[in-house]
């Protein structure tokens, strides 16, 4: 009796055992598809190694700095939070997004909704010690080429006014804050532009190739733009809070610059991007310190290549209210103008 109570015993480990190994790799194989690139390691734990996934701090980092914009590369200033660059990359490795696509393909125009979910007063935003420009000349200085905007994904807005962090099938306030700093910009006496195509959606994952068109079609159309901008909102699972800086008694949404490398496509001129990047937020730290919180470097190259002045700005995180994003808007809008009028000079 005591030797059957005994065998039932270990028999009934070896099947937890046998459980927790089928669990685990049901849990795991949407790995499979990111985990054929990367070499097998002593190190990973031992559930991932017969899927070929090593979960370290670098690879973990590295996987996924593929799938989100801000996430990966190096901070070439601002002091970004180490955080970012170790264990919590290890921890969110199941929170992936989509991949960026390569591929040229013909834009297919989805149907979206014109008009930004709910109603939003644009709040008057006024800098009492500006300068007064003189716009005809400024314009005239620069051939009256613009500045152009466009957004990449659509659909991405602001929890605290949005009640959701993206729209599926309707735009988010990232155009709206696009199309403010495109008036900002006007206002200035820079000609500019918004161009507003829907870039995400029915096909998220085609995003980045459905916006390259539309880089295309900008380089085609406008009279050689002074810069170019893909305007985004930054998004860090598990972080709650937003970040903002305090500017002239008023609290601003802080802003991170993407700038694209050759180490995954081809894109031979991106340090001139990043010299760019460089310049504005030296600029950015000496007019509005901690507006512009870093430069991050992402082996991708975010349509960049195409225009030696092109850039992704992250305008806050889906944790910011709309009023500190329009206010970060307001406020790069100075810092671009001096740099672009250093370049006149």
């Amino acid at each position: 009796m005591r030797q059957n109570n005994i065998i039932v015993f270990f028999r009934s480990i070896l099947f937890i055992q046998l459980f927790v190994f089928i669990t685990v790799i049901g849990i795991s194989i949407d790995f499979n598809a990111m985990a054929g690139s990367w070499e097998s390691s002593n190190g990973i734990n031992w559930p991932f190694r017969i899927i070929g996934v090593n979960l370290d701090e670098k690879n973990s980092t590295a996987l996924l700095g593929n799938v989100n914009v801000s996430m990966a590369g190096q901070v070439k200033s601002g002091g970004f939070n180490n955080y970012l660059q170790q264990g919590l990359a290890r921890d969110l490795m199941v929170n992936a997004l989509p991949s960026l696509s390569y591929k040229d393909d013909e834009i297919n125009d989805p149907v979206v909704e014109n008009n930004y979910p709910g109603k939003y007063a644009v709040p008057a935003i006024k800098n009492p010690d500006e300068e007064p420009l003189n716009k005809e000349l400024l314009n005239a200085a620069f051939g009256n080429r613009p500045v152009v905007f466009y957004c990449t994904h659509n659909g991405e807005t602001y929890i605290p006014d949005s009640g959701q962090a993206r729209f599926n099938a309707e735009k988010g306030l990232i155009n709206l804050v696009a199309e403010e700093l495109s008036k900002n910009i006007g206002k200035k006496g820079i000609s500019s532009c918004f161009y507003d195509r829907v870039h995400d959606f029915p096909d998220y994952d085609r995003s980045y190739t459905e916006s390259r068109q539309t880089v295309k079609e900008i380089l085609e159309k406008e009279n050689n733009p002074l810069a170019i901008f893909d305007i985004h909102r930054d998004s860090i699972p598990g972080m709650d809070k937003a970040r903002t800086v305090k500017v002239k008694e008023r609290m601003s949404a802080q802003i991170l610059i993407i700038v694209g490398t050759d180490e995954r496509k081809s894109h031979p001129d991106w340090q001139k991007n990043h010299a760019f990047a460089q310049r504005l937020y030296e600029v950015g730290q000496q007019m509005y310190p901690g507006l512009i919180k870093g430069v991050r470097t992402k082996a991708g190259t975010y349509n960049q290549e195409y225009h030696p002045y092109a850039l992704l700005l992250e305008f806050g995180t889906d944790q910011n209210k709309l009023e500190e994003v329009l206010y970060a808007g307001e406020l790069f809008s100075d810092i671009l103008v001096e740099v672009l009028k250093e370049e006149v000079n």
